[in-house]
């Protein structure tokens, strides 16, 4: 390669380095220069799936477009389905499991296991056949069972003084008479009048902070728009029954409908609930005042303060939406009330 060569491709080297190196650049502009050969990969293409039910185009590691399709298929059906359906002769032998086996031999794991089932799924399926209750009363071999059980779990919210020593040096010992007369007065002393806490109690509603949201609840809470109405509703069937009380009203069946507009106050009592505030204040076409409170499960709080207002208040109206009359509600207004919501889960 000649000099004015390596000039043109080493234009920043000065004419001395291009002579003494002029070998080695020539090599490496001979090998620069080169080509190389680039072999490209063959990828194998893999044929598109189709949905085994209507053939539609899917992902590769799907075999049905969608759930209608995966329900719809008889292959797939067949195949969850194979030995595990529930028989008449399952059935049959819950019965008889249930029927003849004394309380102090029965084992819900062995039936299961010789069901090939849960204990859960057994459990189900006898309360369908009406053999056991959510409602019942255990038995005291229940309830020593479930004490035994307890007394072996550790205890994570304070000490075990059985195992650690009490820190006063209490263990065994209780207080004398004279003790517990004296920490009673203490205590009764400390006690605010009735009408101290009626008043705490009156500021917190008209402060908004009667009755605080619990964001750690599962009953889906959540602020919604109503018709004309932006209200904070506790729970889904609360938001559910003002859509229903909406939709009333849109049909000329109630004239208006209000959320917790009034508090009910129980001047007289000296402890424990001392107000009541329903859900919803509804007025009729004729002029009549309910009021409408949807419970799903009643406390004994709750139970407390109907049983007062109908002490206090005995002139004014309570209905009371409870779950039995919410389902029974939901199955005709679910179709009909827009913006109805249920949470009901589809499995895959």
């Amino acid at each position: 390669m000649t000099l004015a060569q390596l000039r043109e491709r080493f234009p920043q080297a000065s004419d001395s380095f291009l002579r003494l190196n002029a070998g080695l650049l020539a090599a490496s502009a001979a090998s620069h220069d080169t080509t190389p050969t680039v072999t490209t990969p063959t990828v194998k293409s893999e044929p598109q799936k189709a949905c085994k039910q209507c053939g539609a185009p899917i992902k590769p590691n799907r075999k049905f477009c969608s759930h209608a399709c995966a329900y719809k298929n008889k292959e797939r059906a067949d195949a969850c389905a194979g030995d595990r359906v529930w028989t008449a002769e399952d059935s049959r032998r819950v019965l008889d499991y249930y029927g003849t086996t004394p309380p102090e031999a029965f084992r819900l794991e062995d039936l299961a296991k010789a069901l090939g089932r849960t204990k859960a799924f057994i459990s189900r399926k006898a309360r369908q056949l009406g053999l056991t209750s959510r409602t019942r009363t255990a038995s005291t071999m229940e309830r020593e069972k479930l004490s035994n059980q307890r007394k072996g779990m550790p205890c994570l919210h304070r000490p075990d003084w059985t195992i650690q020593p009490h820190p006063k040096g209490m263990l065994g010992k209780k207080h004398s008479a004279a003790t517990r007369e004296h920490l009673s007065a203490v205590q009764a002393g400390r006690k605010r009048p009735a009408e101290q806490v009626l008043k705490m109690l009156k500021t917190k509603q008209a402060n908004g902070t009667l009755i605080r949201p619990r964001p750690s609840q599962s009953w889906r809470q959540q602020w919604v728009e109503i018709g004309e109405q932006r209200l904070f509703a506790r729970s889904t069937w609360e938001a559910n029954y003002g859509r229903w009380l909406e939709w009333q009203r849109a049909q000329g069946l109630i004239t208006k409908w209000e959320h917790e507009p009034e508090t009910f106050w129980f001047e007289k009592v000296q402890r424990g609930a001392r107000s009541y505030l329903p859900d919803y204040r509804v007025t009729m076409p004729d002029g009549k005042v309910e009021y409408h409170e949807v419970k799903g499960y009643m406390d004994r709080r709750s139970k407390t303060k109907l049983k007062r207002m109908r002490i206090y208040y005995p002139a004014v109206t309570v209905v009371v939406i409870d779950s039995a009359r919410y389902r029974a509600l939901a199955r005709t207004a679910a179709s009909v009330v827009p913006g109805w919501v249920t949470h009901k889960r589809v499995p895959l």
